[in-house]
């Protein structure tokens, strides 16, 4: 653990660092497939799908930021391994909303997961913006599919 402005004591640094990266963790995992659909989006659909899919990559890769360095604030180290990276195919416009949505949707339970139990406010509330920010989108998503 680094030097640290926080006042938290050392013990619930670390529970709340582990929480963050398993937060960060699946943040990353979205990211990769919100690009993952923008640059593979084809068919009706595309004039709305691929900045839409854009937008929202360039939203996570921005809170995945704030999540990293909520965890480097609290004296740990924002730390990501690639193990590996499935190899996707071209779906269709609704296939592929339904794949992202499913993205979204843990990545929503991971976001609740971190916060229960949470003892620091600063980070409960980062969490929660997040929350607040991906349901909004989770909703979008789900929309733009209904019949």
């Amino acid at each position: 653990m680094f030097a640290t402005p926080s006042s938290l004591l050392l013990e619930q640094r670390k529970d709340i660092i582990s929480r963050l990266d398993d937060v960060l963790r699946c943040g990353l995992a979205l990211q990769l497939l919100l690009y993952f659909a923008h640059w593979n989006v084809k068919g009706m659909g595309f004039p709305v799908l691929h900045p839409l899919f854009g937008d929202l990559a360039d939203k996570i890769a921005a809170y995945n930021d704030r999540i990293a360095e909520r965890i480097v604030i609290l004296g740990g180290e924002a730390q990501v391994e690639v193990e590996s990276l499935n190899q996707g195919k071209a779906l269709g416009d609704r296939a592929l909303v339904k794949v992202v949505s499913t993205g979204v949707k843990d990545y929503l339970d991971e976001l609740r997961e971190a916060r229960k139990g949470m003892e620091d406010a600063d980070t409960d509330q980062v969490l929660m913006d997040g929350v607040l920010e991906w349901e909004k989108y989770g909703w979008q998503l789900l929309a733009s599919i209904e019949e």
